[in-house]
């Protein structure tokens, strides 16, 4: 089959920073843009798509737990969300292999039908290359962040490296809570961060508390390549820390979502974007109360940008996609020539005449996974119409959800409080399958 595909007469919004988009026909080769703007016929395309639909690039979650949010929005056992994290954490540490993959891959597929083409996601160093597995099913792209201080990560990214799951699957080093982390494993992931020139992930202000970014500084961890997830305003509160995470290069994940759910603060986003920091959006824990929804975060993220910027749906938009895919090393998160053809459309209509601002409004407010009309990774459709394009395994995340809450609330009593809470009344009871 033919790996050129046409799309002719979209609408097209680059989110390259430019803030202009246009009418026009975008062309795919060999798994990249190659070109974009108004072409001829062209000859030998293998598929050709009319659309007036907008094309977006293809969003990034940059901070993702894939195997907690199996879990319904209503499956939500403990009124203490630390607790509740706090057992999934030590549960998630114990999934058997099956569990784990479908737990991971039912979670990569479903953001996939929201918009989302590229995820980072920390991985146990001896687990890889079942996540892999996972996120090939799903035909996604995905960062894996191996566990410092593992006797499996030397191995683990070694052969990451070698490239045998993929173009699509990468390496990144997570050294977890930077506060608490061991000082010889911040070094040690510098060394590999620097020696491979793959992202340092590391959390920041987890707990709420200050001092990460210092002692980061202090074991040479940031740098350009380090990506912090989880800035709080106890991390940051003071403009020296803005001053160094900026004059560090240093990525900053913002977590809206999960901020909100565990009562933690934003980072001082004006501060940030006055300095102009490189920002990402992730959701850490906290996707499934948002039903992997990519727009749900954005949407939160914009009422927060209301009060720092005159373009708060521009400015999410390009944070969910260029800042991420920056964040993460990606070539991909705009719709420009050579970039990887990561992009999605949506069925949504509007005026040809509103401008970048007014038209990222209408598309976030109106955008969601229903309006996403197909998914496209690596110049291939991964969705269409709200299911996966291709037939691979089903991902059984009914199977997921038992033995987690089997597990968490002892036997036949946890799934039946499983069932009543996460599918009773008003639940989604479907379970994904990639198909």
């Amino acid at each position: 089959m033919s790996s050129t595909a046409l799309l002719r007469g979209a609408r097209i919004v680059p989110l390259d920073g430019r803030r202009q988009e246009k009418r026009g026909d975008v062309l795919v080769e060999s798994g990249r843009l190659s070109s974009i703007g108004g072409l001829r016929e062209h000859v030998g395309a293998g598929l050709v798509v009319e659309t007036r639909s907008p094309i977006l690039p293809g969003f990034v979650q940059a901070f993702l737990i894939p195997e907690h949010h199996v879990l319904g929005r209503g499956f939500v056992p403990d009124p203490n969300p630390a607790a509740f994290l706090g057992d999934l954490k030590r549960l998630s540490a114990r999934m058997p292999a099956a569990v784990y993959r479908d737990a991971v891959g039912a979670s990569l597929v479903r953001a996939a039908l929201s918009g989302t083409t590229a995820f980072l996601v920390p991985v146990r160093p001896d687990r890889w290359r079942m996540a892999a597995a996972a996120a090939e099913e799903a035909r996604v792209r995905v960062v894996m962040a191996l566990e410092v201080g593992h006797p499996e990560l030397r191995p683990a990214l070694e052969a990451m490296t070698r490239g045998p799951a993929g173009p699509a699957i990468s390496a990144a080093i997570f050294v977890g809570e930077a506060e608490h982390a061991r000082g010889r494993h911040l070094r040690e992931a510098a060394e590999l961060s620097d020696k491979a020139g793959i992202p340092l992930v590391a959390l920041l202000g987890a707990r709420g508390e200050p001092g990460g970014l210092l002692r980061l500084s202090k074991a040479g961890a940031l740098t350009k390549r380090t990506v912090l997830v989880l800035g709080t305003g106890a991390s940051l509160a003071q403009p020296s820390e803005v001053e160094r995470l900026v004059s560090a290069s240093a990525k900053l994940v913002l977590v809206p979502s999960y901020s909100l759910y565990t009562g933690l603060a934003l980072p001082p986003l004006d501060r940030l974007i006055a300095r102009g920091a490189a920002l990402a959006l992730g959701s850490f824990s906290a996707a499934f109360r948002l039903g992997h929804d990519a727009f749900r975060e954005m949407r939160l993220l914009s009422r927060v940008l209301r009060e720092v910027t005159e373009s708060p749906a521009s400015t999410a938009f390009e944070i969910m996609s260029a800042g991420g895919a920056s964040a993460l090393a990606l070539d991909c998160g705009e719709l420009s020539v050579g970039r990887r053809a990561d992009f999605l459309s949506l069925d949504v209509l509007v005026d040809d005449e509103a401008d970048h601002e007014t038209l990222c409004r209408l598309l976030l407010e109106r955008g969601g996974r229903g309006a996403v009309r197909s998914v496209w990774v690596d110049g291939r459709v991964v969705a269409a119409d709200g299911r996966m394009a291709t037939e691979p395994t089903a991902f059984d995340e009914a199977r997921a959800r038992a033995w987690l809450a089997a597990q968490r609330g002892g036997g036949l009593h946890g799934l039946r409080r499983l069932f009543r809470e996460a599918f009773g009344p008003g639940r989604s009871s479907v379970g994904v399958s990639a198909r």
